[in-house]
């Protein structure tokens, strides 16, 4: 056998007893690398597209799938299927839209609202008539 999921270290082992195996790991490093190979299999295999953010205004932070983050215009590479994009601006309320991607490349055009400033609500009436 080539891969040894015994956990016993090389100096427990009793002397003279050399096993004829290529790595000797613990059960939890076994599993963890397995992991780790599937998931970068996953990752770099899966079919891939390109989607475009577009903000007014330009230069709003776009943050894709809580990862990828950058300023509007913005363009990334990701794998096909549901990402949730989050834009924000200062002075703007921050807008979430969830896209579904397919292979074609697709453009989300997002427009931000101004944030309400402090006294435009509901007690201007209150201020109004307080000044006539």
């Amino acid at each position: 056998m080539l891969l040894d999921f015994d956990c016993q270290s090389w100096d427990e082992r009793p002397h003279g007893q050399s096993p004829n195996r290529l790595f000797t790991l613990p059960k939890i490093a076994w599993v963890l690398l397995a992991g780790l190979v599937a998931y970068g299999a996953w990752g770099l295999t899966g079919a891939r597209s390109e989607i475009r953010v577009i903000s007014a205004p330009p230069g709003a932070r776009v943050v894709i799938d809580a990862w990828f983050q950058s300023e509007s215009p913005s363009a990334q590479r990701l794998r096909v299927g549901s990402h949730k994009i989050v834009v924000s601006a200062p002075g703007f309320e921050s807008e979430e839209v969830t896209v579904k991607l397919d292979v074609e490349p697709r453009t989300v055009r997002i427009i931000l609202k101004p944030r309400a400033m402090p006294g435009n609500g509901e007690n201007d009436q209150y201020r109004n008539d307080a000044q006539h």
